[in-house]
Formats: C-alpha cells, structure tokens, sequence
C-alpha cells in the first residue's frame, strides 16, 4: 500500500527580497491508471515492509521553487514522518494517522490536509509562509525500480517528455546509474551526457 504525504509551502516576501531557493529531483512517480509506483533510485524494500510512503515537498512564491520526492519503507509502527503526520496502524486497505494531533483514518483514494500561515523573519527579511500538508491513501501499488522494469511494460507508462525527461536523464546521470531502461530504450552513459 502507498501512502503520498506532499508538503506544499508558498511564500510572499513582505521585507527583503524573494529566497533563492531551488529544490529539485523528484525520485518516484506513480501511473495512478496501471498502479505501478516507478522510482528513479533503488528501491530497498523487503517483504516485512508494512506501508509505503511516498514523501514530497514542493515549494513556489518568494519561498523559492521547485519539487522534491523521496519513496521510505515502514517497517514498525508507529511512524513518524514529520512533526506533523503520525503513522498508527495500517489495515489491509486502510491507514489510520494523526495528522497535526487529529485522528484520522484514509480509506483508498481518501486524502485529508491541513494548512497553516505564519510569518518567518531571518537576517534576509520577513516572510509570509503558506504550509499544507496532504496526506493521501494511495490504495495498493506494484514497485519498480527504473532500472528494474523490462521495455515491455514501461511501454505502457506514460513517459516524461520535453523538460520532464530531461531532468531526469540529468538524475539519472548525477545519480551515476549506469545503462538503463526507460521507454523501452536503453540510454548507455554517453547518449545521457549528449542529451
């Protein structure tokens, strides 16, 4: 079973200038029509594993930009994510959390959020922030590892195209993972240093 915890943060500069801060290197991506979670490192993940999480941050405004994404196993319970989202108890389909001290459960496709404002100052300046935090059951999910998924059925996956891909043959190349399969073409280290 998946379960997607994404920060989304958003910042408006009320003293001082924007923050230059970029973030980037999603490493997963769920094919929500075929319920294949691919992720762009080597998955670690043995049978004890009790719950997959899929954790993300994006930021956007004067906060700065970009997107960021991480797959972690759990394999006791219960978890803590972040100070704000407690992993309780997992059931076949559903996942019971506490999420900024509320008990919740998610039922799959159920998502639940929380949003909270309030002013950052530092040597730079002063910053409105906009913090929200979804939690999503993303139901069960087959994992792969990109290097791990033959050419037939990546065939079948809708493939990241124009910029998307190549950000990711940039990750792929930084991350040094050799001659892989992706799209049903294996791109050797040499064709990922001319694109």
């Amino acid at each position: 079973m998946l379960l997607e915890s994404w920060t989304y943060v958003r910042g408006e500069a009320l003293e001082g200038g924007p923050r230059e801060l970029m973030i980037d290197f999603p490493t997963y991506r769920l094919d929500e029509e075929s319920g294949v979670l691919v992720s762009y490192r080597p998955l670690s993940l043995n049978s004890s594993v009790k719950l997959i999480v899929g954790e993300g941050t994006s930021l956007s405004g004067d906060v700065g930009s970009g997107v960021s994404s991480q797959i972690v196993g759990i394999y006791n319970l219960p978890a803590d994510l972040n100070d704000y989202v407690r992993i309780v108890s997992v059931s076949d389909d559903d996942v019971v959390l506490r999420l900024a001290g509320e008990e919740v459960t998610l039922s799959p496709g159920e998502s639940r959020e929380q949003t909270w404002e309030y002013i950052e100052t530092w040597a730079g300046g002063k910053m409105r922030i906009v913090k929200t935090i979804r939690v999503t059951n993303r139901d069960t999910c087959a994992c792969r590892s990109a290097d791990s998924i033959p050419a037939s059925s990546l065939a079948d996956l809708p493939a990241p195209t124009g910029l998307g891909l190549q950000r990711l043959v940039q990750l792929m190349f930084c991350l040094d993972i050799r001659p892989r399969i992706f799209s049903g073409t294996v791109l050797s280290r040499s064709e990922m240093q001319r694109l």
